[in-house]
């Protein structure tokens, strides 16, 4: 799942539990339980992790705009990506780096 995540984020296309499924050859149920017994969450928070994770990659490694990053993430606009990524994460993406500034600099 997480080859297949890495592989594909970030080409403008929303990834969904269903696309992973189908990508696999799996069911919907057996992916959930491969999630829950592996990482103790659904896909959908893998999923959601994995988009948050590149996300801060596009914007902290590659100094991606905001429009840009949604645009390949597969978000309508930047209000929807704002909004998942502080729904998700807690806050926006630059007070999250903010936040993250000593962790992010020591790598």
């Amino acid at each position: 799942m997480l080859e297949y995540l890495a592989e594909n984020l970030g080409n403008y296309h929303r990834i969904t539990v269903r696309d992973v499924h189908t990508a696999l050859k799996i069911s919907r149920v057996y992916l959930h339980m491969i999630c829950k017994s592996n990482k103790g969450v659904s896909a959908r928070r893998v999923i959601n992790a994995a988009i948050i994770q590149k996300a801060i990659e596009f914007y902290y490694l590659d100094s991606i705009e905001l429009k840009l990053i949604a645009d390949k993430l597969g978000f309508s606009d930047v209000v929807s990506f704002y909004h998942f990524f502080k729904r998700i994460a807690g806050c926006n993406l630059m007070n999250y780096m903010d936040q993250h500034e000593n962790i992010i600099n020591a790598k």
